[in-house]
C-alpha cells in the first residue's frame, strides 16, 4: 500500500503540509529541492549537497500533462541505511497557490530493495529480511522543532474516496473523512478538498525527540485519535497523485486538469502588464517633477 507523509507546521497549528520549500538558486532541480527540504524538515537522510544528483533517466514522456520518467536502477541513495532506496517517479505540472507561489510537486518512492545484499557485521542479510523491514519503524524521522510539530502518514488511496479508508493500524474516529466546496480563483473554479485524517498516537512523531506529544503519551486507549486536517493545495496535489497512481477518478467532484500551467501563464502576462503600468506611472511622475 502506498502512503503519503505529512508534516504539521508549527506556524499553522492543526494544519498539514507536504515537506517542501524554495530553491536556493536557479541551478537546483525540483527533485533536489524536494530532497533537501525533506532532509531539513523530517531528517530523511541526504547525501552531500554538492555530490547529489538526480537518478539517470532512460526514458521520459507525458501522460495527462504529467511528466513521467523511467529511471535506471541504481544503488540506494547514499546516506540511507540498508536496504532503503529512493526512486524518483515523476513531477507534476506547476500548481499556483492562493499566495501566488508556484509549486512543483515531486513524487518519489521510499522503498526497501531486496535485490541488494550487503554485510551488516553479522553476515549477509537475505532477501526475505529486507522485504520484512518496515520503513516507519526503522527509518525514524528527525523533526526540525522550529518548523515541524509532528509527522504522520495516511493511505494514498484514501484521497480518492469520500468514505473513510481502512487505516493500517485499525485507528477509528467519529469525525467524517471528507468535505469539499467549489471556490473561484482568478476566474477559475477550483474544488477545495478537506480530508480529516485520524492518526494513531503511537504513529505520530512529534517535536525533535520524535516522540508522541507529552499530553498524549499516557492517554486512555479508548480516547479519540488525533485528527489532522489535510486541505487546500496539499489536498489537491494528493488527489491528483492518487488519480495518476491508481488510474482512477475520485468519487467526489474535482478538477479534471493536472496543475495550473494555463492559469500561471495568464497570470505571468498580467504581472508583466502590471509592472509596465507601474513603470509608466513612475515615468509620468518623474516627468511632472522635472516640469515643476
Amino acid at each position: 500500500m502506498a502512503f503519503a507523509s505529512f508534516v504539521s507546521p508549527r506556524c499553522d497549528a492543526g494544519q498539514s503540509a507536504l515537506p517542501g520549500g524554495k530553491a536556493d538558486d536557479a541551478s537546483e532541480t525540483p527533485l533536489v529541492v524536494a530532497r533537501r527540504e525533506a532532509f531539513e524538515e523530517v531528517g530523511l537522510p541526504l547525501p552531500d549537497y554538492e555530490s547529489y544528483r538526480p537518478p539517470s533517466i532512460s526514458k521520459t514522456g507525458t501522460e495527462n500533462g504529467v511528466v513521467t520518467q523511467e529511471t535506471k536502477h541504481s544503488p540506494p541513495t547514499p546516506g540511507l541505511p540498508f536496504p532503503f532506496s529512493i526512486e524518483h517517479l515523476c513531477q507534476f505540472p506547476t500548481h499556483l497557490a492562493r499566495t501566488e507561489l508556484g509549486v512543483r510537486p515531486c513524487v518519489a518512492l521510499l522503498r526497501t530493495d531486496p535485490t541488494l545484499h550487503v554485510s551488516d557485521g553479522h553476515g549477509e542479510r537475505t532477501r526475505s529480511q529486507a522485504e520484512a523491514i518496515d520503513v516507519e519503524s526503522m527509518l525514524m524521522p528527525r523533526l526540525d522543532a522550529k518548523e515541524v510539530a509532528a509527522v504522520y502518514t495516511a493511505p494514498l488511496s484514501g484521497f480518492l474516496s469520500r468514505e473513510k479508508p481502512n487505516m493500517e493500524d485499525g485507528e477509528e474516529s467519529s469525525h467524517h473523512w471528507y468535505s469539499g466546496t467549489w471556490v473561484s480563483f482568478h476566474d477559475t473554479s477550483f474544488r477545495m478538498h478537506s480530508f480529516y485524517v485520524p492518526a494513531a498516537r503511537r504513529r505520530v512523531l512529534a517535536q525533535s525527540s520524535a516522540q508522541p506529544p507529552a499530553n498524549e503519551q499516557n492517554g486512555s486507549p479508548n480516547q479519540e485519535p488525533l485528527v489532522f486536517r489535510v486541505f487546500g493545495l496539499t489536498a489537491r496535489i494528493l488527489v491528483d497523485c492518487a488519480r495518476l497512481a491508481y488510474a482512477k477518478e475520485p468519487d467526489f467532484e474535482h478538477n479534471g486538469h493536472f496543475g495550473d500551467e494555463e492559469l500561471l501563464g495568464r497570470r505571468m502576462v498580467e504581472w508583466e502588464e502590471e509592472e509596465q503600468r507601474k513603470d509608466q506611472r513612475s515615468g509620468t511622475k518623474a516627468t511632472l517633477g522635472e516640469k515643476l
